[in-house]
């Protein structure tokens, strides 16, 4: 999705000498689809479209910076690339990792899953951190330059907006994680429990009458555990599988509350790499020679 600012860059920026035209109007354009972008972020439910949106919010970011016509904020907006690859594909790579296991992108039918993803839930932690822009992570010097070579340009309400834009970037990525990975815990992966029911306490409760209603009707020769009554079951055999199936399912709706997996080792692996690079890099550049290593004479 950076092809395009990264061609804007290359077609427009050499020797930072951009037009007029370029220095007012793409600000201004970017500065509505970051507010905008960010609005609609914050109101969706769905987990990859809030990332989706937050993409476009955070290329307003770039093409701000590129636009800017000063050293700082070109080496912000080639900096907003690098440290917006390296977060914003790890957040993409956890959402999938949810998704996967949970079967729906609703995070409204999500919550407490750090329980069962710690990993996920770290990563995803750390690269929504680097979006935000919070220290020591990448993203906040990237974001840092970028508003301060608009600002330094005397341009101070463009800067006080795209700081509004960070504000919302916060906000709704906050939203996200507390939704998915804290919270209150939902029934994971029980069928059909979402509908007709208020509350999964209710479900609870009613399954536990149920059950007893149904012990109350058996004789006392049938009080022993359910297994070895569907082993000692005659209808349980190969010539009659249903019993045996109805049994299986049953057993297996209790099991999925419980066992929401994490996601292969390799997409785990990714994420933490991912994860752990948005922390790094921000460290790298904070030493005194660390955006001059990267951008050399740029500065």
């Amino acid at each position: 999705v950076k092809i395009g600012v990264y061609a804007y860059a290359r077609l427009f920026i050499i020797n930072l000498k951009i037009d007029d035209v370029f220095t007012i109007a793409v600000p201004v354009i970017a500065a509505v689809s970051a507010l905008i972008s960010a609005g609609a972020a914050m109101r969706a439910n769905d987990i990859k479209r809030v990332i989706a949106y937050s993409t476009i919010s955070q290329l307003a970011f770039i093409l701000l910076g590129l636009s800017c016509g000063n050293k700082i904020g070109v080496v912000g907006g080639m900096l907003y690339i690098l440290m917006h690859s390296v977060a914003k594909g790890g957040l993409f790579l956890c959402a999938g990792i949810v998704e996967h296991s949970m079967h729906t992108k609703d995070i409204t039918k999500m919550g407490g899953l750090y329980k069962t993803m710690p990993l996920t839930t770290i990563s995803f932690a750390f690269c929504a951190f680097s979006v935000m822009g919070i220290p020591p992570f990448g993203g906040f010097f990237a974001k840092y330059l970028v508003i301060e070579g608009i600002i330094s340009k005397g341009n101070i309400v463009l800067g006080a907006v795209f700081i509004l834009g960070a504000v919302m970037t916060v906000m709704y990525l906050t939203r996200l994680f507390v939704k998915v990975f804290l919270g209150q815990q939902a029934d994971h992966g029980i069928k059909g429990v979402s509908q007709g029911i208020e509350s999964a306490d209710h479900s609870i409760k009613e399954a536990d009458y149920r059950l007893k209603e149904e012990k109350s009707l058996m004789t006392e020769s049938a009080k022993d555990n359910d297994t070895l009554m569907i082993d000692n079951n005659p209808a349980a055999t190969d010539n009659n599988p249903s019993a045996v199936e109805d049994s299986k399912m049953a057993a297996n709706e209790q099991k999925e509350t419980s066992n929401v997996k994490e996601g292969t080792p390799l997409m785990v692996a990714s994420v933490i790499i991912l994860a752990a690079l948005s922390l790094l890099l921000g460290i790298f550049i904070s030493l005194p020679s660390g955006l001059a290593s990267l951008f050399g004479e740029a500065i």
